[in-house]
């Protein structure tokens, strides 16, 4: 096993050192991300309860159903749409 001094040679590439600095600027940049979000989460109001969080949820249930409801009909309706077309064109 070789000893580590201070005259041991490190031969690294051109695109080896380019990726290293790559990677550590990369690096510190998701830390600071990171960090700037955390303190944006920090200001950010206390959780809900939880029958609040229960409400929204049907809420948003009943809101995705009426969608659903909604896209069929329109679906329909293209379907209709597309069979006068094509009977016109023949």
């Amino acid at each position: 096993m070789p000893n580590i001094s201070e005259h041991t040679k490190v031969n690294l590439s051109f695109r080896n050192i380019v990726f290293l600095t790559t990677l550590i600027i990369t690096l510190s940049g998701m830390y600071y991300s990171l960090e700037g979000q955390i303190q944006e989460a920090k200001l950010l109001p206390p959780p809900q309860n939880l029958e609040d969080v229960r409400v929204a949820i049907i809420q948003t249930t009943t809101e995705l159903k009426f969608l659903r409801v909604e896209v069929e009909d329109l679906k329909k309706q293209i379907t209709g749409i597309e069979q006068r077309l094509y009977d016109q064109k023949r």
